[in-house]
């Protein structure tokens, strides 16, 4: 009997080109240059690796939802423009000095 082998897929990586939270983990974990195309809430604190750019398209606004903080830095050489972080409940908890 002839077997044929099943076809080869190749897996497709995720965009750098992101609309959700979960599209940006995603995307930080292979890209240093990401792309926020649309607004969105998060919900959780997300770690920003060392070298990134994340850049907006249009001024879209990442809304923080259950979370005091949108990202964790750590690591030098990040680059956050062209994008508005906000309180889900419009309340301002650090304007970054004391």
């Amino acid at each position: 009997p002839v077997t044929t082998q099943p076809p080869v897929t190749t897996p497709v990586l995720p965009s750098n080109i992101v609309t959700n939270q979960e599209e940006l983990i995603e995307a930080l974990k292979i890209y240093s240059n990401v792309l926020i195309r649309e607004s969105f809430t998060i919900n959780t604190i997300i770690e920003i690796p060392e070298g990134v750019s994340i850049r907006g398209a249009g001024n879209p606004t990442i809304t923080m939802s259950n979370t005091l903080v949108a990202f964790n830095i750590r690591t030098s050489n990040v680059e956050l423009r062209d994008f508005t972080i906000s309180s889900a409940n419009n309340q301002e908890y650090s304007n970054g000095s004391y």
